[in-house]
């Protein structure tokens, strides 16, 4: 097994973005911006106070959880959705493509 050397692992990142293919450290920081982003609106929507009477802090707590969850996924590259997509997108291209015409 060989193992990879810190710049080609930079170099691994991969993202198709709306002007095409872009690759290495800048999609990796971009990954990276987004998942701080997601991290930082999970934490923000747990301690807002905005959750109907009925939801209890447990149930908040796993809320925040699985989005923190999915931000470490989107950290790595993980891009399961539309939205994250276009939040990357936007990062590393300025452009926010629109979901529908």
């Amino acid at each position: 097994m060989t193992d990879l050397t810190h710049e080609q692992l930079l170099e691994s990142y991969e993202f198709s973005s709306s002007k095409g293919l872009m690759t290495g450290r800048v999609v990796r920081d971009a990954f990276q911006q987004a998942s701080d982003d997601a991290i930082e609106l999970a934490k923000r929507i747990r301690n807002c106070g905005d959750y109907a009477s009925h939801v209890t802090d447990e149930q908040k707590d796993a809320i925040m959880k699985e989005s923190i969850r999915r931000a470490v996924q989107i950290q790595v590259g993980t891009i399961d959705n539309f939205t994250v997509w276009q939040r990357v997108n936007e990062i590393l291209t300025g452009e926010c493509v629109a979901f529908l015409p």
